[in-house]
Order: C-alpha cells, then sequence, then structure tokens
C-alpha cells in the first residue's frame, strides 16, 4: 500500500515554506494545497482536527479509507520532527 503526503499550506507562511523545501531536500514528494485556493476542503480538514495551523500534513493510504493528520504544535514541533515521522510510516510500510 502506498501513501500519499498533502501539505495544507498558505502563501507568505514562513514554516510552509520551510517544510516544503525540508520534504524537497529529502526527496519526498508530496502535494501541496493552498488553503485559500481550496476552502472548502480546507474547512472539512479544520472540521475534523478541530485547528486551522499551516502547514497540516495530510498523509493518505491509497487503496483505503485510512489517512492520518498532522498538525503543527499539536502532533509535531519542526520539520524534522514530520520528517522523522514520515520516515517512520514509510519504513513501517517496507
Amino acid at each position: 500500500m502506498s501513501e500519499k503526503i498533502y501539505i495544507f499550506t498558505l502563501k507568505g507562511c514562513p514554516h510552509c515554506t520551510s517544510i516544503k523545501k525540508t520534504l524537497k531536500r529529502a526527496s519526498i514528494e508530496f502535494v501541496n494545497i493552498d488553503v485559500d485556493a481550496n476552502e472548502e476542503l480546507w474547512s472539512q480538514v479544520v472540521d475534523q482536527v478541530g485547528y486551522d495551523y499551516v502547514p497540516t500534513v495530510l498523509i493518505y493510504n491509497e487503496g483505503s479509507e485510512e489517512s492520518d493528520i498532522f498538525v503543527p504544535s499539536i502532533d509535531y514541533e519542526n520539520d524534522e520532527d514530520i520528517l522523522r515521522i514520515i520516515n517512520e510510516r514509510k519504513n513501517k510500510g517496507n
């Protein structure tokens, strides 16, 4: 089962820019979703997790209905934390 990574970001957000650079340097593919351009989808995410913090990371397990959402300052503190989480999930799947 493969996973897809989606990052919900906001233009001008330095944390959003930083996490995208970190994941690119680590050669981790992701789909960037601008929250202003995707308000309905972002609203669904916020309703589900109860927070509207960016950059929020969603990891979707293709082939199942499972997904995990990681919210900054709640589920991870910095780029290295979310990178560790993503890599642990990748290694668990192998």
